[in-house]
């Protein structure tokens, strides 16, 4: 599997320079006013320097709760009925910004 993901992946930035990155980085860590400008960001524990490659991973926020938390209560084909949909439309938002 691994080998097979290096195919897809660009090595161009694998050495930096390296970008900030946060795994918790989610809806609920963003501060915003009442125009919704955003006026701060909390919650930097996880936040480090990451290849520009991480920045295409698929957040787990987009489902508004962790993933284990609804294969736990629902199960992983309830999970990915969820997820799926989700992804596509951050694929699309991806490629538009690309």
């Amino acid at each position: 599997m691994k080998a097979a993901a290096l195919n897809f992946i660009d090595r161009t930035d694998n050495y930096g320079p390296f970008k900030l990155f946060c795994d918790d980085l989610c809806p609920g860590n963003v501060l915003v006013n009442d125009s919704l400008q955003v006026t701060g960001v909390v919650d930097w524990e996880f936040c480090y320097a990451a290849p520009a490659q991480f920045a295409g991973s698929i957040p787990w926020w987009l489902l508004l709760d962790r993933p284990h938390t609804i294969i736990d209560k629902k199960g992983a084909g309830d999970f990915l009925a969820e997820f799926l949909p989700k992804a596509e439309v951050f694929l699309q938002a991806l490629q538009q910004r690309e």
